[in-house]
């Protein structure tokens, strides 16, 4: 049999085999045809088709492909896509006679243009297929929608007085008709107070324009501030209208304070080169502000000087101001400015601020001025406890003498978002020989808090009788963030020449006396507290010790320098065992601050150990049972081991002597 036929028959089967697979779609019929929904943009619409077939034959797995529906308009270049047109089922079979309804659903598109958009669907098995077309007809619709800003997040314009500031916003066009807007008639102002009885900031809008369907412009706002208008925020709902729709949202103008009081006038030119705009600060920082003014005049100019102010836009107030001293600009020369502000600490972050700088000939600032402006934020960090300018103090003076005593104060301010537990702060002194640790850590609630801030006082603080005569510094370390950050204040405190006179010693507010054991486990600690101040004062006495149950506190009254017994009793927890235990003493004023603290120790009979152990085994006194147990079996276990390893010895000795030994009765040849 040759090649070339076994190739013809195959050939020939494989057709016969194609012919009687592929389906005939002759008999099928479609309903209707051509498929047509016709709505609104946004609407969801569908339109149910019916397949019938009257072939006389089954039609198994058809599938139903789509495609994209192209507008009939030549104008319009847009298109419904496949992908937002819905088919179900999109295959299915069909016996003879039989009935398949397929759900052809989509939402009209919003912005394309109202047209009719036409695409020729098919169903088939892979082999033979027939079409139908689906039609979309978008209606004429009118619709827009204003991006971002809403009547609840409004658009800010800032700016200041005698000035001219514009702002931006978005329109899109939804609907499926071009939208026109004019300076007329689109935009509705009548919700707006742009006035303050005196004077009126006056808006502009742009000249026509229109928005196709689908598209997005931009419409910018052109505000006119009078000169001396109240510095205030001036707001409202702005209307937007195009035909029959209308939309509307917020729009705030923020209005600061005048810099220069004529405007911007002379040959000055000024540019703020620290901070950048956006640069971050914290409540309590200090903000490092360098300027650079140049004099452009043709001559010299004497006694300029620069002024900055940290401005508060929600709050439209100025919260802080700082001027340089007066300098000389030769002509065509400049020269920078060094400034620090420091920001408060109770400022309240998260608003907007804007640092304003303005340069001008004092005394002549009508003739020569110019300004700058720089966005900052204000932002409080996670943790972030400070001891603020001045937080520390030396009291009753700042001058003592030789051999005198001082307090201290430390006020600790939590700026940070965080409240903050277990707060310590720290005083040193070095060359005075100081280093004081608060007696007792403290809380401090979140910055925005009015209990975010305590006060510390470190009380008879000695100075050498030999100290230098001269101003020391006192370092303020306070220690947050479950310790581990810190922050760190100074103050000064000025030594100077002591007094022949014998210094009296400063009165201990709080001295202990006695610390005994009255009674197993019962503790009797005695104490004289004393008012060294001169007024009346209240005091509250606590007793801590962790050894020992809670104490109440004693609330006690003093009048001045008056001074009073005190007596706690403190009761051991269950099992304290014999030896020296310690605690405190501590003493608070009427806000809780720690005033002064004394400790005590005291010698506990405590609970005896037992003692006993195996009886009869008093060389093992004050081992417990278990423990006489292991040490008998070591004695037991070394024993056996010695008698096996005498055993071995013995053994080996024996073996060696055999060896050495003929056996009895046997008597060996020599030869000779």
């Amino acid at each position: 049999m040759s090649k070339k036929f076994i190739i013809s028959l195959f050939t020939v089967l494989f057709l016969g085999l194609t012919l009687v697979s592929a389906a005939d779609l002759s008999g099928l019929t479609i309903s209707p045809s051509p498929a047509t929904i016709i709505g609104l943009p946004g609407e969801n619409k569908a339109v149910t088709v019916q397949f019938t077939n009257n072939g006389g034959t089954t039609l198994t797995n058809l599938v139903i492909s789509k495609v994209d529906l192209i507008g009939q308009n030549p104008t319009n270049l847009h298109k419904i896509l496949l992908s937002q047109i819905n088919v179900n089922p999109t295959s299915f079979t069909l016996n003879n006679g039989q009935q398949q309804n397929v759900a052809i659903s989509l939402i009209i598109p919003t912005g394309l243009n109202a047209d009719t958009y036409k695409g020729t669907f098919s169903i088939g098995d892979g082999v033979n297929s027939k079409n139908f077309d689906v039609l979309v007809t978008i209606q004429p619709q009118q619709n827009f929608e204003i991006l971002t800003f809403t009547e609840t997040t409004p658009l800010v314009i800032s700016g200041q007085e005698d000035s001219s500031v514009s702002g931006t916003f978005s329109v899109r066009n939804t609907g499926s008709s071009v939208l026109t807007f004019d300076q007329t008639t689109s935009y509705d102002i009548g919700g707006l107070d742009l006035s303050d009885t005196k004077r009126t900031i006056t808006l502009s809008f742009p000249s026509t324009f229109t928005v196709a369907p689908g598209e997005t412009k931009g419409v910018v706002i052109n505000a006119n501030v009078p000169a001396n208008i109240d510095i205030d925020t001036y707001d409202g709902i702005l209307k937007v209208i195009s035909g029959s729709i209308q939309k509307s949202f917020k729009l705030e103008i923020k209005i600061h304070p005048e810099l220069c009081k004529d405007g911007v006038i002379g040959d000055f030119s000024i540019d703020i080169d620290q901070p950048d705009s956006g640069d971050e600060f914290a409540p309590g920082e200090t903000i490092d502000i360098q300027v650079n003014v140049g004099n452009d005049f043709d001559k010299n100019i004497k006694d300029i000087v620069v002024k900055a102010f940290l401005y508060d836009v929600d709050e439209d107030d100025k919260v802080e101001e700082v001027e340089s001293d007066p300098e000389d600009i030769d002509e065509g020369d400049d020269k920078d400015f060094d400034l620090s502000l420091e920001v408060p600490e109770d400022i309240t972050a998260d608003d907007e601020f804007i640092l304003f700088v303005k340069g001008f000939e004092d005394g002549n600032e009508d003739e020569h001025c110019a300004e700058s402006q720089v966005s900052v934020d204000i932002q409080r960090e996670k943790h972030d406890v400070i001891i603020p300018k001045n937080g520390v103090q030396v009291q009753p003076t700042t001058t003592v003498r030789q051999g005198e005593s001082f307090d201290v104060s430390v006020k600790a301010l939590n700026v940070g978002e965080s409240d903050e537990d277990g707060v310590t702060v720290k005083i040193n002194i070095p060359e005075l020989g100081i280093s004081e640790t608060s007696p007792q850590p403290f809380d401090l609630e979140d910055g925005e808090s009015d209990d975010n801030e305590q006060i510390v006082r470190f009380s008879n603080l000695k100075v050498p009788n030999d100290a230098k005569i001269k101003t020391y510094s006192i370092e303020a370390t306070v220690t947050f963030d479950d310790g581990d950050a810190t922050n760190t204040g100074f103050g000064e405190v000025t030594v100077i020449e002591g007094e022949q006179s014998v210094v009296t010693e400063p009165i201990d507010v709080l001295n202990v006396q006695s610390a005994t054991e009255t009674t197993t486990n019962t503790f009797d600690v005695r104490a004289i507290l004393t008012n060294d101040l001169e007024e009346s004062v209240v005091y509250t006495v606590e007793g801590s010790a962790s050894w020992a149950n809670l104490v109440n506190p004693q609330i006690i009254s003093l009048r001045e320098g008056e001074s009073k017994p005190i007596q706690f009793t403190f009761v051991g927890k269950e099992g304290l065992e014999a030896g020296s235990y310690s605690g405190n003493l501590i003493v608070k004023d009427n806000k809780g601050t720690i005033v002064e603290s004394d400790s005590f120790t005291v010698a506990a009979t405590g609970v005896k150990k037992d003692t006993t152990g195996i009886t009869g085994f008093t060389v093992f006194e004050g081992i417990s049972g278990s423990t006489v147990l292991f040490v008998i079996g070591d004695i037991v276990l070394v024993i056996i081991a010695i008698f096996f390893i005498k055993m071995i010895f013995s053994s080996g000795k024996r073996k060696r002597d055999n060896m050495m030994m003929p056996p009895p009765g046997k008597i060996e040849k020599v030869k000779l």
